[in-house]
């Protein structure tokens, strides 16, 4: 992130960064297969960025409740998913799969 960031300096919001979101550029180029993993997450509008984690759709969960779902999303995606894999990861398995390299 650049050091000289504009701040807002009057108003409610004083003092506040702006927020920049991370790079998209990986995960733009799979645009089918986020849909997809999308949908298998149950936030089919989400908005990602190539540091998207697993963990970020599912924080509130417990550990036996999230390794419940990972286990449901492997089943629908027929790819190995693990909780700390960012979502580019996960994608990535998808499109080798899919070309037959896994």
């Amino acid at each position: 992130m650049e050091k000289n960031l504009k701040m807002v300096r009057r108003g409610r919001f004083k003092n506040i960064k702006r927020i920049e979101l991370a790079s998209q550029d990986k995960i733009d180029k799979y645009p089918e297969e986020v849909l997809r993993l999308l949908k298998g997450l149950g936030f089919p509008e989400a908005l990602v960025t190539d540091l998207s984690a697993l963990t970020d759709f599912w924080t509130f969960l417990s550990d036996d409740e999230m390794q419940k779902k990972i286990r449901v999303l492997q089943k629908k995606l027929g790819v190995e998913v693990n909780k700390k894999d960012y979502l580019i990861d996960i994608i990535k398995r998808m499109v080798a799969k899919k070309e037959g390299k896994n």
